[in-house]
């Protein structure tokens, strides 16, 4: 099994793009995980995770082995490229576009029932306690 540097000099040297399928399968899952992650959504991961591939490819001619490792470098092009998405004016269209969630006044409703069982439930424990208290113990004010 050839390293990452040795994939890399034979993509740079003869465009080998066996050698380009190899590197991307090793590094494609975790690449992904990382952008679904960051974005929570399948599909967005998917695309994202797509460019990021094809930036590193057309960026592998930059690439320096003695700055950084390429797991290292391609998880600073995901990155970057997470941040551009989130930075970009159709995230920012969407994120306008998603409608407010109000409460409804059915769910308020349950809420309010829900908290007003949880502080009866309190007392009761706490008048059980007081009543379990020897009467010389009990001030009355």
């Amino acid at each position: 099994m050839q390293t990452d540097n040795q994939l890399i000099r034979r993509i740079k040297k003869k465009q080998d793009k066996k050698a380009a399928d190899e590197l991307i399968r090793r590094y494609y899952r975790e690449i992904y995980a990382f952008t679904y992650r960051q974005t929570g959504e399948r599909e967005l991961a998917l695309d994202l995770t797509q460019e990021i591939f094809i930036t590193v490819l057309q960026g592998i001619y930059a690439f320096d082995e003695k700055k950084a490792g390429f797991r290292t470098w391609a998880y600073r092009v995901a990155a970057n490229r997470i941040t551009d998405y989130y930075r970009s004016k159709n995230y920012q269209k969407e994120k306008l576009q998603q409608p407010l969630q109000w409460e409804t006044e059915e769910e308020k409703t349950v809420r309010d029932l829900a908290e007003h069982m949880v502080q009866k439930e309190e007392i009761r424990r706490i008048m059980d306690i007081v009543v379990s208290y020897e009467r010389e113990w009990i001030r009355i004010f």
